[in-house]
């Protein structure tokens, strides 16, 4: 079996033409990491069990895989939609029998098919176009997760982070912290990637919290009020409550403490549950 530690991403990607290959496209967001010091502290920070269940979502060339196998998973999962990246790979980990690589897009991909109701860990860096839809759906299944270690553009990050009342917070900051405790992990300057994107990235790691699976059947009940009330930020919260409540919107706001005159930045992500659970009925 290939050492694990003679694995060079510089060398791979020069061998298999990943940067000058047809389908490669910056739009895809696909940006490499060749520091194997970096990918061995993105692992660390994810601190996944020996036999685990594994998911890593836009492997490149297979840095993070790399060091995600020496972690010896029960099964790690990959998936790309580019071709090329699925032959590399293939042939770069051939010799290694708890690897499934799969070519695929990720937005079309269910986690219950692919594990079977297994719980698993999430660790990838995230291809900057489709990270926030691909957790957004993630956050649908959430019952199938033990926690996900996730690269992001730094200002995605931020928002996942923010806190009530600033400028960050929002609809993604309301969904994540509804459902799972997050920790700050670290910032990645843009200098580590190739090609160099324009921004610099964070990686986080978001843990399911105990009564998430329950909450569940209000993901799209929130999902709705969020949007319903965040498309006008800056607006007071009465008009936006009339329109959700139109007969009680009164006793509703009075009900979890809020004042008409709050605006959606000013509401926490408890109070939005709140509100969803009374929608639900």
């Amino acid at each position: 079996m290939l050492n694990l530690n003679h694995i060079k991403c510089q060398e791979i990607v020069k061998k298999y033409k990943l940067l000058s290959h047809s389908s490669y496209s910056k739009s895809k967001g696909q940006n490499f990491i060749f520091d194997d010091i970096l990918l061995e502290r993105i692992v660390h920070f994810a601190n996944i069990p020996p036999r685990s269940l594994c998911l890593e979502i836009g492997p490149g060339p297979g840095g993070l895989t790399k060091e995600i196998l020496k972690k010896e998973p029960q099964e790690l999962v990959c998936i790309d939609t580019d071709i090329m990246i699925i032959h590399c790979i293939s042939d770069v980990f051939k010799g290694f029998n708890n690897i499934n690589i799969v070519h695929a897009n990720a937005l079309d991909i269910t986690l219950k098919n692919t594990f079977k109701d297994r719980k698993f860990h999430i660790i990838s860096n995230l291809p900057y176009n489709i990270g926030c839809v691909l957790l957004t759906n993630w956050m649908r299944e959430i019952n199938l997760i033990h926690d996900m270690t996730l690269m992001f553009q730094k200002e995605v990050a931020e928002r996942i982070v923010a806190t009530t009342g600033t400028k960050k917070y929002g609809r993604l900051t309301v969904l994540c912290q509804i459902l799972c405790d997050i920790e700050y992990g670290f910032e990645v300057e843009k200098e580590y990637f190739t090609p160099q994107p324009k921004v610099d990235s964070t990686v986080i790691k978001l843990k399911p919290k105990e009564n998430s699976d329950q909450l569940i059947p209000l993901i799209p009940i929130i999902e709705k009020l969020t949007h319903h009330l965040f498309q006008n930020r800056r607006k007071q919260i009465k008009n936006a409550f009339k329109a959700l409540f139109p007969l009680d919107f009164e006793d509703v706001l009075s009900s979890v403490n809020l004042s008409p005159t709050q605006r959606p930045e000013e509401i926490p992500a408890q109070t939005f549950l709140d509100i969803a659970r009374k929608l639900a009925g």
